[in-house]
């Protein structure tokens, strides 16, 4: 998260976050780097600041996601090829009654399994075998975070999720059963999300500008061009395969269906060959 009196940048994963928060602090008068894809307390989502978020195609983001376990790194494939026990996200608060169990199947988690699925980058089958797991719910407790204890994970996905736990200035209703159909989930989102504005990461460095330009914060020519040359990985370690080649007709509706409030909201469309 990145923050200063006037803005609060939250820095959802896989969303060209790291290099927002790099910029932001470069430009942004008085302001800190708070913690890494954290977020902010309550007094912050209460303040009359300007909220700045990043999103990302859905399809793309998974692939990133997924790529950058890959190469050993990110908290979801730490916890779920780690042998080591968590005490956090468990649901004691939430679900005390399903938290027990969640903390003992731990110890039977297919640790071999993630790991093979995260061993090979160039393995498609590994990464739509993966995807299925994700949003299949099977191995839901595995992922933890919060999302296997949420009612929206019967009907949307892991991205979706993290949106709304970072742009809602309000999450209870995610544990409280209350949000039980897409419907119910976009009204949810028009009641509690915070974002003045939201960047893509397709078109970050434009989306960038146009932020500093609306907090009346000029930068050069050069400097731009600059900020335009920056390499930025497209979705992590393997790039030399299109986007749509990761994807059959059932991973593609797969996203299609668990994403449905990003893609209808940020109107995505599917990757084409």
């Amino acid at each position: 998260m990145f923050l200063s009196d006037n803005l609060c940048y939250l820095d959802l994963h896989r969303s060209g976050s790291t290099l927002l928060v790099q910029l932001l602090n470069k430009y942004i008068p008085n302001g800190k780097i708070i913690g890494i894809h954290i977020r902010a307390d309550h007094n912050i989502y209460k303040s009359k600041r300007f909220f700045l978020g990043s999103i990302r195609n859905p399809w793309e983001w998974y692939v990133s996601i997924w790529s950058f376990g890959c190469a050993q790194r990110g908290g979801l494939y730490k916890r779920l090829v780690s042998q080591k026990v968590h005490f956090n996200n468990l649901g004691f608060k939430t679900n005390p009654l399903l938290a027990s169990y969640v903390f003992f199947q731990q110890f039977w988690r297919p640790l071999s399994l993630w790991q093979s699925l995260y061993s090979d980058p160039k393995s498609i089958e590994n990464f739509r075998a993966w995807l299925k797991l994700v949003l299949g719910g099977s191995r839901i407790h595995d992922i933890a975070e919060g999302f296997n204890f949420s009612s929206i994970n019967k009907f949307a996905g892991l991205l979706t999720y993290r949106y709304l736990v970072f742009y809602s200035s309000d999450i209870k209703s995610l544990y409280n059963n209350s949000i039980t159909s897409y419907e119910k989930l976009k009204e949810f989102d028009q009641q509690h999300n915070i974002l003045n504005y939201t960047i893509r990461n397709e078109s970050l460095e434009e989306n960038f500008f146009k932020v500093l330009l609306d907090l009346n914060i000029k930068i050069s020519d050069k400097e731009k061009n600059n900020i335009k040359n920056l390499k930025r990985g497209k979705w992590g370690v393997w790039r030399d395969t299109k986007l749509s080649d990761f994807y059959d007709d059932e991973c593609m509706n797969l996203i299609q269906e668990k994403e449905k409030l990003i893609i209808d909201k940020y109107d995505y469309k599917k990757p084409h060959n």
